[in-house]
């Protein structure tokens, strides 16, 4: 189930049987998390959806600084309780690209980071918060190259943010991840940061369009933290103190050597670069007036935003291009797999009739969908839709597999879904990044073909995941 699905419950009244109702499926997990000094211990609970009966439950106690380790032990357990199919390839640990440090202050400070720099809506003042808590995660453990990585990537969000001057911190975030890079070049969150500095930023958002010069280039950074005596956190800075981060000039010299393979189907395969993505599409969208802008790359801007969760957001911009260049297929098609993701079918057959209207279209096959959409609701849609792909392909128009594969996965067809889903990985379909979040295809997570299927695809080029762990 993806988590974009379940995020709704996270303040709801609901009881778990209406939940797992809702959701469709049969069991729920909970838990809680406590903390004490250096010592955590995380509770969870298996509970029968349909009963509310508790199946399982189990406690951990571990030091603070096995926390990271002990999430990736939990799910495992949570899985081989439920008889689910895991991996057995040590290599790919579910949690395994999350940076981590041998030093417990260091760790702490950094989980407080991750907190506000991945806040639903994050503001200048919890990226501020976050740079201030990276800091002092990088005073205990000077080492810490992923402390770097996320330092550089609130660094960054916080240059995209209204009213800040985005020039200065790319020079910024670009000193801060390379030093990250000169600890550990194998770190697929600096990857991530300096493959957006140079290619989504610096290629793509500023320059001669923008009226922006390109950073000047800089090999030392001071990062100023205010005083926090007497709140208790560990690693907290007790007077203001400086922390001056710099970085071999050579490192800095090699532009383009951090730009994704070009055989990678996904833009990003960690959260830091996830959530950068969204930021840079979401700055663009604010720089510049959208009837000026390439729809290809507003497109690609709305998609980055549904990956992260705002799908309204996304939804407008679509919208927008749609409107403002009718002609453009892949726009309307983007708008209607957002819709059918968040299961709107209704706002489909309203979006397809304006389709009609702007860009021509058949009349009668909207027709035709209205009538299904009537009689058999989200089945009727997908019925619909899938013959519309299959005449499609008939004319000798190209079909992207991932639609077809979405349809028949709806419809129940796993076996064909999943043959659709390799024809799109040989073909290096670059709308495959749908299987990591896209609700669509939470009908087919439990099949462990599936979970292969995006293992082999988010692996991607081989890169470090961090510290070895021992």
């Amino acid at each position: 189930m993806s988590r974009t699905s379940v995020a709704q419950y996270a303040r709801t009244d609901k009881t778990v049987p209406e939940i797992a109702q809702e959701l469709g499926v049969e069991g729920i997990v909970e838990g809680s998390v406590l903390r004490a000094g250096d010592e955590v211990r995380i509770t969870v609970q298996l509970i029968h959806g349909a009963s509310d009966t508790h199946i399982w439950a189990e406690s951990y106690d571990r030091p603070f600084s096995d926390v990271l380790a002990l999430q990736s032990e939990v799910a495992s357990a949570i899985a081989e309780e439920i008889r689910g199919e895991l991996s057995t390839d040590p290599t790919t640990s579910m949690l395994s690209y999350i940076p981590v440090s041998d030093v417990p202050g260091a760790n702490d400070a950094f989980m407080r980071a991750r907190f506000e720099q991945f806040r639903e809506n994050p503001t200048p003042e919890t990226l501020l918060a976050a740079i201030e808590h990276y800091s002092q995660a990088l005073d205990a453990d000077p080492e810490f190259a992923g402390a770097y990585a996320g330092l550089a990537g609130a660094e960054l969000m916080l240059g995209m943010s209204e009213g800040s001057d985005l020039t200065e911190s790319l020079g910024r975030a670009r000193v801060i991840a390379m030093k990250g890079f000169e600890i550990d070049p194998e770190l697929a969150e600096v990857h991530d940061v300096l493959a957006l500095i140079d290619e989504h930023v610096e290629e793509a958002m500023i320059g001669p369009s923008f009226g922006a010069d390109l950073p000047e280039p800089v090999s030392e950074v001071e990062i100023f933290r205010k005083s926090a005596p007497g709140n208790g956190a560990v690693g907290a800075a007790t007077e203001d103190s400086l922390t001056v981060i710099s970085v071999d000039p050579s490192l800095l010299a090699s532009p383009g050597e951090f730009r994704r393979d070009s055989a990678a189907i996904f833009e990003s395969l960690t959260p830091v670069g996830r959530r950068l993505l969204a930021a840079s599409a979401g700055w663009a969208i604010r720089n510049e007036r959208m009837a000026s802008m390439d729809p290809v790359r507003l497109v690609q801007a709305a998609q980055r935003l549904k990956a992260d969760g705002r799908t309204d957001q996304a939804a407008e911009i679509l919208t927008r291009v749609c409107e403002i260049t009718p002609e453009h297929e892949e726009a309307w098609e983007a708008l209607e797999v957002l819709y059918a993701s968040t299961g709107e079918y209704a706002q489909i057959l309203d979006m397809r009739r304006m389709w009609v209207e702007h860009a021509g279209g058949d009349v009668e096959s909207v027709d035709q969908f209205d009538e299904r959409l009537q009689s058999d609701g989200a089945e009727g849609y997908w019925e619909w839709r899938f013959d519309v792909l299959q005449d499609r392909k008939a004319e000798g128009r190209i079909v992207s597999p991932v639609y077809m594969a979405a349809a028949q996965a709806a419809l129940g067809d796993t076996e064909d879904a999943l043959a659709s889903l390799r024809e799109a990985a040989r073909t290096r379909d670059h709308r495959l990044t749908s299987l990591r979040t896209d609700p669509v295809w939470d009908v087919m997570r439990s099949d462990p073909r599936f979970s292969n299927l995006l293992r082999s695809l988010t692996n991607g080029p081989q890169r470090g995941r961090g510290r070895p762990r021992n």
